[in-house]
């Protein structure tokens, strides 16, 4: 179980992921071209948070009032409040808060109900604080394991994205806090001939939702991105048409090592032949590596391309499907989030190490 979780981190193209419930035809893609011309998307950075309170900042989330929320997991996890200026506010869930305290939080998001979501692995929960650090309550899942999770728009909603490996399943459910199943809108039976790859990526499935209360879902291996409603019923498949990428043997080499290096610190007591094979990465890169919507609608997907050299790419597609623009975020991006007032904020990786940063997002006529 634990070693699936961290080698999904690894995870790139390669075989197709199993079957699901999907449309007996795959759904036409569009051509790869961008309605506006390359570079017409300005961003502007206005705020950037590096160094001094920060450590290893995982996730970002911001409020209607500015105030920015990032998830540190470095000595002692915790969240960790700014006012829309930069300046600390308070930190919460660290390991001294005994009731709400962070063991190993993976996600973070913010509902708009005043409330931040924590997906912690380290005791397989959902925490909720009320936005002043004060402990909400506390879902520990008692049977599968919790991968994600993200706040709907309805008072007390949230997807929860988990894994129950005695039953093969991965799946999307709509909740209410702290722990009532309203349906699930989304699962993938995982047949029992997969490889141990297969297996992660068919777990580890990237998601988001809209503030319409709808359902992203979408594979390493490509597009096209499906919207999903609440229920589960089937909105729009959203994509465009992406040639597979190959690692260069050099970067092969280096993130097979980077990535045993990486397992062994979180599996210590697995055998090191059966981790040095989990560690080889697919023979190409993945091509979608997060999803995140805009308040105006727009679906941002983080991907892979050739030519981002200090940058990372991004496909952005308008409300109604159609492929808007790339856009080009500088830095090694690791997390992506929206503001209410539709600023972008990304956790980022540069030379002197992870920092926080906040953009104003122009496009042209939009």
């Amino acid at each position: 179980m634990a070693l699936l979780a961290a080698l999904a981190a690894a995870c790139g193209r390669g075989d197709e992921p199993p079957a699901f419930d999907a449309p007996a035809e795959a759904p036409a893609l569009a051509p790869d071209h961008p309605h506006l011309s390359p570079g017409s998307v300005a961003l502007t950075e206005r705020l950037r948070l590096s160094g001094g309170r920060l450590i290893e900042p995982l996730d970002v989330a911001v409020d209607g009032g500015g105030s920015i929320y990032v998830l540190d997991v470095g000595d002692s996890p915790g969240v960790l409040r700014f006012d829309s200026t930069g300046v600390f506010m308070l930190r919460f869930g660290a390991r001294d808060d005994v009731r709400g305290r962070i063991v190993a939080a993976t996600e973070l998001d913010l509902a708009p109900w005043n409330t931040v979501l924590l997906l912690d692995r380290g005791d397989n929960s959902v925490k909720t604080f009320l936005t002043g650090g004060l402990i909400g309550s506390v879902f520990p899942l008692r049977e599968g394991v919790a991968l994600d999770v993200h706040a709907l728009p309805e008072f007390g909603e949230f997807y929860l994205h988990k894994w129950v490996p005695e039953q093969r399943r991965a799946s999307i459910l709509h909740m209410r806090a702290p722990g009532d199943s309203l349906g699930t809108p989304y699962t993938v039976h995982i047949p029992s001939d997969l490889t141990l790859r297969q297996e992660a990526r068919a777990i580890h499935f990237h998601t988001a939702a809209d503030r319409r209360g709808r359902l992203y879902v979408a594979f390493v291996n490509g597009y096209p991105v499906r919207v999903l409603s609440p229920q589960g019923s089937t909105l729009a498949s959203i994509g465009i048409e992406r040639e597979e990428i190959p690692w260069l043997p050099e970067d092969f080499e280096r993130q097979t090592e980077e990535n045993f290096a990486r397992l062994r610190r979180e599996l210590p007591d697995v055998d090191e032949e059966l981790l040095r094979e989990a560690a080889r990465p697919d023979p190409v890169l993945p091509i979608i590596e997060e999803l995140a919507i805009d308040p105006q609608g727009r679906l941002w997907v983080r991907t892979s391309r050739p030519d981002a050299e200090g940058v990372t790419p991004y496909d952005v597609f308008a409300p109604d499907g159609g492929y808007l623009a790339r856009v080009d975020v500088p830095g090694e991006v690791s997390r992506t989030a929206f503001s209410p007032s539709g600023g972008l904020w990304v956790v980022a990786r540069g030379d002197s190490g992870a920092d926080v940063v906040g953009y104003h997002v122009h496009i042209p006529g939009r």
